[in-house]
């Protein structure tokens, strides 16, 4: 019967169409952040923190082999890594806005380390120290076609020893 043909070939194409979605659009998404530019420094860049000599992350991390290089995973916030020239003049741009946030005014700050996650653009998770041996961990958002990085959400009363977490938009 043509219905039943046509019905079955439908739902083959429904279901190849769906498993090529999820399969091809994080890759998609990872490649127009090339084209656009916002791929995070250290990916393009390994720098040895990057590739996992570093304990940022205050312990002994034996989940990754020295030397080894994992591609981040879109969506995923990826490991500690000492913040870049860059993160460091982007988190310093949003010092004001921070302040305006929690109330407070500090006299240092200075993006120690940093973690990001690719999305529809990038986010940024900084530990950021504030000073007197505190620090806040604040997230900042880069939309994909560059753009002014914006604040996206603030945890204050941290350590230096405090891990960096996923941050929720305020």
């Amino acid at each position: 019967c043509f219905c039943h043909l046509l019905k079955s070939f439908l739902s083959d194409t429904v279901i190849f169409l769906a498993i090529l979605a999820c399969c091809c659009m994080p890759m998609i998404a990872f490649l127009s952040h090339v084209a656009f530019g916002a791929v995070d420094h250290a990916f393009l860049h390994p720098s040895p923190t990057f590739l996992g000599h570093s304990s940022i992350n205050h312990g002994n991390s034996t989940d990754q082999m020295p030397g080894a290089h994992k591609m981040p995973t879109p969506g995923a916030m990826g490991k500690p890594h000492s913040a870049s020239p860059d993160e460091k003049t982007m988190v310093g741009q949003l010092q004001g806005a921070t302040e305006a946030a929690t109330g407070n005014h500090y006299q240092e700050f200075d993006a120690t380390s940093c973690c990001t996650q690719v999305v529809a653009g990038v986010n940024y998770f900084c530990k950021v120290d504030v000073g007197g041996g505190d620090c806040v961990h604040i997230r900042m958002f880069q939309p994909l076609a560059g753009g002014d990085v914006e604040l996206a959400g603030v945890e204050e009363n941290k350590s230096p020893k405090d891990n960096i977490t996923y941050i929720d938009e305020q």
